[in-house]
């Protein structure tokens, strides 16, 4: 059960709006992330020492929307106008840039030998990653609109998309990770930005702002339940990390304000609204990216150049 909710820190250094967030062990035994934005600047934070300032590991010429961190000790970061750059962070330097079709909305680790990439125009590339960089195994074209979202759930992948829908990809072969689409669920009439799993269901937001619950099947998904949740768009949704919270998801929304969510017999219930009103230090614009840590600690960034440290504690 949640107890209660503290912002902690609020970490500033980015010139432009932030968009991506990710885990990054740095070269310390302390827990960092990397943010990247519209000013182009990755930059390293470390998480128990927020009063240091960030330090920018590295540098493109192009607003970001995508980052992770893979096996291979390399930052992976996609950006507006389709550059895909590896880097390495100990050098701050680019080794490698692929070229894609459309903004990088989102990137995926689904394992170690495979990234998957979506794209404003409507593209789903899927990478073989290795030692020597990534390497394009397949470029499908699901849809002419926006690719936004993944989650994995078993051995398929739920993808959200700027038509409206859910496309669900069959991971064929584990070890390849051969992917072909299995089924499309129509979820919305606008852009779905955001889904994550909550027990056995699946959970969507978009542009409507609302949260959608789906329960899974072997056909693809029975929709169950609308939630108006924000005011406006959801831009974002993640789990929280806290073993003690495991039935809680988090929501982040261009309406300023971040939410937090209990599943309980089946059905969703709002526990925590924090907006600038009850948080002194909180955003002021709309909030782009969540991401949970260990020891209850939330992470959000927004277009308002912070990214914000909360304790989230539980009963």
């Amino acid at each position: 059960m949640l107890k209660s909710v503290q912002l902690i820190n609020t970490l500033v250094g980015h010139k432009d709006a932030v968009y991506a967030l990710a885990k990054y062990p740095g070269y310390s035994n302390n827990v960092e992330i990397i943010s990247g934005g519209g000013d182009g600047y990755i930059i390293s934070w470390d998480v128990n020492k927020p009063d240091l300032p960030g330090k920018m590991v590295a540098k493109v010429n192009e607003t970001i929307y995508s980052l992770i961190y893979d096996v291979h000790n390399r930052i992976i970061c996609g950006t507006r106008g389709g550059g895909l750059y590896v880097l390495d962070p100990l050098a701050g330097a680019v080794i490698q840039q692929i070229q894609l079709i459309g903004d990088v909305f989102k990137l995926y680790s689904v394992n170690a030998k495979t990234i998957c990439a979506l794209t404003s125009a409507g593209e789903f590339y899927v990478f073989d990653s290795d030692l020597n960089g990534l390497t394009t195994r397949k470029a499908l074209l699901p849809c002419r609109k926006s690719g936004r979202s993944i989650v994995r759930l078993a051995g398929k992948l739920y993808t959200g998309w700027s038509d409206g829908c859910i496309r669900i990809f069959k991971i064929i072969d584990e070890d390849v990770v051969e992917i072909d689409v299995e089924i499309i669920e129509q979820a919305d009439k606008n852009s779905v930005f955001a889904l994550t799993t909550l027990q056995d269901f699946l959970i969507s937001g978009g542009r409507d702002a609302q949260l959608k619950q789906w329960a899974i099947n072997d056909a693809g998904l029975d929709h169950l339940l609308n939630i108006p949740a924000h005011l406006f768009t959801i831009n974002d949704m993640v789990n929280l990390s806290e073993p003690k919270l495991v039935n809680h998801i988090v929501t982040a929304s261009r309406d300023k304000s971040i939410k937090i969510w209990e599943m309980e017999a089946g059905q969703i219930q709002l526990r925590k609204v924090l907006d600038k009103t009850k948080y002194l230090g909180m955003h002021t614009h709309s909030v782009n990216k969540l991401m949970a840590l260990q020891n209850g600690l939330l992470i959000s960034a927004g277009d308002d150049r912070k990214i914000c440290i909360w304790k989230i504690e539980s009963e």
